[in-house]
């Protein structure tokens, strides 16, 4: 039998879009996925990052996590569990769950792991980090380099004088020779980073700082065969082995489009089979009105607005989340307050106004956002926007803005 390898990212567990907590559709979403893996037989689970929306996670959120993993255990015994941590976990509370997760045969990896207190390359704990993969008969088929996110700080001493590129890849280069010499039949990788080339959905996938933004896919050794990624929320591959499985759920108003969905492949005699998707279902939908390239006037939009059915006994998990769209002439709270009004017990959720200013012009108002809806940078830009009206920020402002919140990301960590 071949082995089966299941790969998903970016849950989020403790998400909320605006006010809205969306953890019914995170608890549905699990629910579907530990049926897949029942169904399936699927030998390991890898989850490539971003296990929960922010650092310091609510205790309903660490339910939903350690919940799964306790049913999964019990309905699915021998699923090897491999997971990495993203740019939003704090890797230290993850790895703090390892000793406890370990006993379980569940791999996590906050951060990358080194032995005693030295911070070289011979100090690195691969036996955490490196993991045989098993079929349903016990035979090894593939083993996976369980790489987190990765800070700077992170690298071992011989790479931290390097470009982050460099270093990227000269970790990866460093765990591919370390698992040739255990005679590894099939090479696997996790990763969470932007690869160059990809798609980044703006709303909701924070800027990596520190030149994690510029990883070429030249830096993961061709030796793998197969890279689990997680960060970028839009399902891609690139150069052929570079998976992105995306999120299960869209994060963002401007993720509506995207196609939800994880990843089943099959290993077996040293070869790995091309992934098959299997499509997630969409519990919540999310709309942008009337489109992206069109706007309501005032009397459209009210009349629109006016015109939807009841919610009546549609849960409220469910009602989709709308954003609409107008034309310049119609910005004010008054509209938003006027149509979060007629609303109000209708079937859509009124999560964003927004004011196109005109054909052609990319920049648009939103009409009763909140602070908790932005990223810093988002709030950086902003602020800047309104002190120096249209003139662009500098490139040094902005790098030494994002040297700041690395700063800030390190003391989370």
């Amino acid at each position: 039998m071949p082995l089966k390898i299941l790969h998903t990212s970016d849950w989020h567990l403790g998400h909320s879009l605006r006010d809205w907590s969306r953890e019914e559709e995170h608890r549905a979403f699990l629910a579907w996925l530990l049926d897949r893996i029942v169904e399936e037989a699927v030998d390991v689970l890898v989850v490539a990052g971003d296990l929960f929306d922010t650092s310091n996670p609510s205790a309903a959120a660490q339910q939903l996590f350690y919940g799964f993993l306790g049913r999964l255990r019990a309905q699915h015994p021998r699923t090897r569990i491999v997971l990495v941590g993203g740019n939003h976990d704090s890797a230290s509370r993850l790895d703090a769950a390892e000793p406890l997760l370990s006993a379980l045969d569940i791999c996590m990896v906050g951060c990358l792991p080194y032995r005693g207190n030295g911070h070289g390359l011979a100090d690195l704990d691969l036996e955490r980090i490196l993991v045989r993969l098993a079929d349903s008969s016990g035979k090894v088929e593939a083993w996976i380099a369980a790489v987190p996110y990765l800070r700077p700080a992170d690298f071992p001493d011989e790479f931290s004088s390097l470009p982050m590129p460099e270093a990227t890849a000269a970790l990866y280069g460093h765990l591919a020779a370390a698992l040739q010499q255990r005679r590894a039949p099939v090479l696997l990788a996790t990763g969470h980073c932007f690869v160059v080339g990809s798609d980044r959905s703006e709303g909701s996938e924070r800027v990596l700082v520190g030149g994690a933004e510029s990883i070429g896919a030249e830096a993961f050794p061709a030796e793998f065969a197969y890279v689990a990624l997680g960060h970028l929320h839009k399902p891609q591959v690139l150069a052929g082995r570079l998976y992105y499985a995306g999120a299960p759920l869209p994060f963002d108003m401007g993720e509506g489009d995207y196609k939800s969905r994880v990843l089943l492949l099959e290993v077996g005699d040293g070869s790995i089979r091309n992934p098959r998707p299997l499509m997630i279902p969409r519990w919540t939908e999310v709309q942008i009105l009337p489109s992206k390239n069109e706007a309501f006037s005032v009397e459209e939009v009210i009349r629109w607005a006016e015109m939807q059915p009841l919610a009546g006994s549609t849960p409220p998990w469910q009602r989709p989340f709308l954003e609409l769209r107008v034309e310049k002439a119609s910005r004010s709270m008054g509209l938003w307050t006027k149509l979060a009004g007629i609303l109000k017990d209708r079937l859509p959720r009124l999560v964003k106004l927004t004011e196109v200013r005109g054909e052609g012009e990319s920049r648009s108002y939103e009409v009763g956002i909140q602070l908790q809806d932005l990223l810093p940078m988002q709030v950086f830009e902003q602020r800047w926007r309104q002190r120096h009206a249209d003139v662009p920020m500098p490139a040094p402002i902005r790098e030494a803005f994002a040297e700041l919140l690395l700063g800030v990301q390190e003391a989370e960590r």
